[in-house]
């Protein structure tokens, strides 16, 4: 769901360095960890009204864009930041369409939010094939 964050990919794009895979891979992991248990608490319940369901989706891509800045201010492994890079943007691609989400619930345009959901779910699963592939399994932790 992470979003807005075109800004953090030009500054992933530089990247290489003496960082093992295996210690970046344990870094962005805690990471997503952290991340995942800040939006646990964010899930709204299911009787929750429109404001309180844009609210949650709003937060949620905040907590998204600042693990992506997280990500960002770690050093890929030298030739992986294609990868880190493609990641990042899946990520931030998905976190517009959430906030594009919330702001078709705060209308409650339900023709918009019917076309937005493919999309994110397509973008779901680009970014858990990236992750998944790149050893990030904690990153792929559905909330």
């Amino acid at each position: 769901m992470a979003l807005t964050v075109l800004t953090l990919l030009a500054a992933a794009c530089g990247g290489g360095g003496g960082t093992s895979k295996s210690d970046y891979v344990k870094k962005v992991n805690d990471l997503c960890r952290q991340s995942a248990s800040m939006r646990r608490t964010l899930v709204p319940a299911s009787n929750a009204t429109p404001q309180q369901l844009v609210d949650a989706l709003k937060q949620a891509v905040a907590v998204d864009q600042q693990l992506q800045q997280r990500i960002t201010a770690l050093s890929p492994p030298s030739g992986d930041a294609a990868t880190i890079r493609q990641l990042l943007s899946l990520m931030a691609q998905s976190d517009q369409v959430t906030l594009q989400l919330a702001d078709a619930v705060r209308q409650q345009n339900t023709k918009t939010m019917q076309a937005l959901y493919p999309r994110l779910s397509d973008l779901g699963s680009q970014t858990r094939d990236v992750a998944n592939h790149y050893g990030l399994d904690a990153c792929t932790q559905k909330v």
